[in-house]
């Protein structure tokens, strides 16, 4: 299956800087396994893997070595996938995650995250913590997640060279290395995973769930401006708020395009999204509602397939039960091939017919493929459209790929349609022009629909 991938600097306002995070757009999550030989072949601090839920998004994230509970820059990145890539006109995003509910909105430098605090308690400097780091320490303290080293002054920090394998043997996933800031900035930090796959982390959010509690309280201040003195650098604008943090970035897209990979039914994957199930049920309700809604053609077994797309995953179903017979009727009845067609004449060839319909992220349907066949020798592909409004996402060349995938064209001996303008999309699958034209004969009346059925 082709699927949207997008590759973004976060926590950046350029090319090249901030912290890299790939974005994987998928109708469901698949196994873990899949999702964390993906994050290996991307071999970024993080990928994202992002599913529709209702209004909501799901969201996990995978170093290249393991999954992780929490990972600020890659949910900005993902917070820009959707504010500008699939659903463009939103101002907010609310992402379910292992760490709860997750907010981001639009703002005036970028983004804004609404993130849990992570409180910090001081130890004594662990020895294996100061062997790693080479130096020691003027506090240290710890949370669950990460240490926490404060050293003198920021130059230390950013000439910090640690032994990277004696940090990955400490019993904390994270160091964080920190001293108060310069260059008009509050603090300074660089922070280092390699237990996690991450040798240094260009710029991290979730350690700023530490950082700007600790820093804030120490300067007395409920807005902090710190920067991650990585290679690559980059700064966050942090406030606190009745126990949480906000960070505030910008980000800027890299890399978009599609990646071919299989992807288990549902009913195999790592976890089964709600909203589709949501979604096929309001949709079904709706039509069986529908007296006209026909019944499955003879001898089809029905299909349904997710096609991910910049602006969410549509759906290809040949279900019946699911064709919006009113929006059909109404492109038809304006197409240039059907004018004026009536409803009732639409209804009667559905239910004659193999269908299969388009259906937005929401379940509207948006577009249809209909054939004419005796399910033997031979098939009649007619009244395929993709509404004006949602072309350019390639769904035309799913519809078709969908279509001809069907067993009945590997088996039936003469499958023909005729079109106007659209040639060139049906070579792609084989159709050509008649091989014996002059062979050919027809009854056409073009205008019955307007002049009125016979009786």
């Amino acid at each position: 299956m082709r699927l949207p991938l997008f590759q973004l600097d976060a926590f950046a306002t350029r090319l090249f800087a901030g912290n890299p995070a790939a974005v994987l757009v998928l109708p469901h999550f698949p196994p873990a396994a899949q999702m964390q030989a993906v994050a290996a072949e991307n071999n970024l601090a993080e990928t994202a893997f992002l599913v529709r839920s209702g209004e909501n998004y799901r969201l996990r994230w995978f170093t290249p070595v393991q999954e992780v509970p929490l990972c600020g820059h890659a949910t900005l990145a993902s917070a820009a996938v959707v504010l500008e890539r699939l659903q463009p006109g939103r101002t907010e995003v609310v992402f379910e995650t292992a760490s709860g509910l997750l907010t981001v909105q639009r703002s005036a430098g970028g983004y804004v995250m609404d993130f849990p605090a992570r409180p910090l308690h001081a130890i004594a400097p662990p020895a294996a913590l100061v062997q790693a780091l080479g130096c020691q320490p003027r506090e240290v303290h710890v949370n669950e997640h990460s240490y926490l080293a404060v050293l003198d002054d920021a130059q230390r920090v950013r000439a910090l060279r640690p032994d990277l394998r004696a940090l990955a043997a400490l019993d904390r996933g994270g160091v964080i290395v920190t001293a108060a800031g310069d260059d008009g900035y509050d603090c300074v930090s660089r922070y280092f995973a390699p237990a996690k796959g991450i040798d240094e982390d260009p710029v991290t959010g979730s350690a700023h769930c530490a950082l700007a509690p600790f820093w804030g309280a120490r300067l007395g201040k409920s807005e902090l401006h710190a920067w991650q003195a990585s290679a690559r650098g980059g700064e966050i604008r942090c406030r606190l708020r009745d126990g949480r943090v906000e960070l505030e970035g910008g980000c800027v897209f890299y890399l978009e395009g599609m990646v071919d990979m299989p992807l288990p039914d549902e009913a195999a994957a790592d976890d089964v999204p709600a909203a589709h199930a949501g979604t096929r049920q309001a949709v079904q309700t709706r039509a069986a509602d529908d007296s006209a809604a026909p019944a499955p053609a003879a001898g089809h077994n029905g299909t349904d397939t997710g096609i991910p797309t910049l602006r969410g995953t549509y759906r290809i179903s040949t279900d019946p039960a699911r064709l919006d017979l009113d929006a059909v009727h109404a492109y038809l009845s304006r197409s240039y091939w059907s004018p004026g067609i009536p409803r009732e004449l639409v209804a009667a060839a559905v239910a004659q017919s193999l269908c299969f319909g388009l259906y937005d992220p929401r379940g509207a349907q948006v577009g249809f493929a209909r054939v004419v066949t005796d399910q033997a020798t031979f098939a009649y592909l007619c009244d395929v459209y993709v509404l004006e409004e949602h072309r350019g996402l390639a769904l035309g060349q799913a519809l078709m790929q969908q279509v001809m995938a069907d067993p009945l064209f590997g088996r039936v001996r003469r499958s023909v349609l005729v079109t106007r303008d659209a040639h060139s999309l049906y070579r792609r699958y084989g159709f050509a022009g008649l091989a014996n034209a002059q062979g050919y004969m027809e009854i056409n009346r073009p205008g019955l629909y307007q002049r009125g059925l016979p009786a």
